[in-house]
């Protein structure tokens, strides 16, 4: 779906536990590395400091 030119999405209540415990899984297994720490826009929103605290 999208709201004011951004893509958003939508989860109902009940499904929200299962996407964050995939979400958290998805972190510890250090898929989201690359887009955390690369030339993507979430990689120059935050200094690496407060994206990974040491």
């Amino acid at each position: 779906m999208v709201i004011g030119g951004q893509s958003v999405t939508f989860w109902q209540v009940g499904e929200l536990p299962a996407v964050l415990d995939a979400f958290e899984a998805a972190i510890n297994a250090g898929e989201l590395d690359p887009q955390l720490t690369g030339s993507t826009p979430a990689g120059h929103s935050l200094p690496l400091e407060r994206l990974a605290p040491q």
